[in-house]
């Protein structure tokens, strides 16, 4: 009974723009408060705490923010994945001549196989079952 795979998918197109969305607003939010904090900082002689708190929070939240729009650029979506094919890899018995053709149900390996060889017209047996995965595709980056 062939097993379930959780399929492994990358970040959809509208999570993307919500990131990026959060990630700007949280920017947005944080020149807001190092504005705040300066402003404030620039009334009295000598700033007081909360200006110095408001200053170094802000900075934070904007190296956050570009952080996460970093990542959030540099992640690449997945490629669906493809389902294997399972081949069965036919032997001769006699010449040793051998060829691979789809997985047939209740197959297994030393199987005769009703097939005779091409080559030689001896018997040829299931020397070999196996899956074959698809050809790679190259994983393209979002933006």
């Amino acid at each position: 009974m062939p097993e379930e795979r959780e399929a492994k998918e990358g970040p959809t197109l509208a999570a993307t723009a919500l990131m990026i969305l959060m990630s700007l607003g949280l920017a947005a939010f944080s020149v807001i408060i190092i504005y705040y904090g300066i402003r404030a900082g620039s009334r009295t002689e000598t700033p007081g705490m909360d200006t110095w708190f408001q200053v170094l929070f802000g900075v934070t939240g904007l190296m956050l923010s570009l952080k996460m729009v970093y990542d959030v650029l540099r992640m690449k979506i997945a490629p669906e994945e493809e389902e294997p094919t399972i081949v069965s890899r036919l032997q001769c018995v006699d010449c040793g001549h051998w060829k691979e053709r789809e997985f047939r149900e209740g197959e297994y390996v030393g199987l005769k196989a009703e097939e005779a060889c091409p080559k030689c017209g001896g018997s040829m047996f299931v020397a070999a079952i196996y899956a074959k995965k698809p050809k790679k595709q190259a994983r393209r980056p979002l933006f």
